[in-house]
């Protein structure tokens, strides 16, 4: 290996690092500005965006950076091509709750407060993170794993209607 260093062997290494650092401002900054992404309840999904992305960019810079030096990427490539799919095997339904939890976020089906039915169980959602939703009954808390609750039906009970004093005084005018 040619161990003599000239400037085209610094560019040959910064380009792809100052791309994939470009990159990364840019979808963090896309990310933090999504509107729906700016209420409290999200808060846990913002972070999880961000710190993958930057864990996905950052190691395929690493890689860039390898393949400058001449050192042959396939067989690193390859190795994590086989890893993640050991990995995505063994976290399966890890993988199914956290994307389920992806699917609740963005259709809402039910908010925090509500009073629901799933599976069978009833009781008042209490808390919705990345793998359960918690349902609180009066006696028990059930936790029912996301990708369950995107499987079942999900009955909403009714909260009585109530006319409010302002609603009533602008339907006079």
């Amino acid at each position: 290996m040619n161990t003599t260093w000239n400037w085209v062997h610094y560019i040959k290494l910064s380009v792809p690092l100052l791309f994939y650092f470009i990159l990364l401002i840019g979808f963090k900054t896309l990310i933090e500005r999504a509107p729906i992404l700016q209420q409290p309840a999200y808060k846990h999904l913002l972070s999880l965006a961000k710190n993958t992305i930057h864990l996905l960019i950052i190691l395929i810079a690493l890689i860039m950076g390898l393949n400058v030096f001449g050192i042959d990427i396939q067989g690193i490539v390859a190795g994590l091509g086989l890893m993640s799919f050991a990995i995505g095997l063994a976290l399966k339904d890890v993988i199914t709750s956290v994307l389920s939890s992806y699917a609740l976020l963005l259709y809402k089906p039910f908010d925090i407060g509500d009073e629901v039915s799933i599976k069978g169980i009833t009781g008042t959602v209490s808390k919705m993170d990345m793998r359960y939703t918690v349902l609180d009954s009066s006696q028990e808390t059930f936790l029912i794993p996301n990708s369950e609750v995107i499987a079942e039906t999900i009955t909403l009970k009714k909260k009585p209607f109530k006319i409010s004093k302002q609603f009533i005084r602008e339907q006079k005018i």
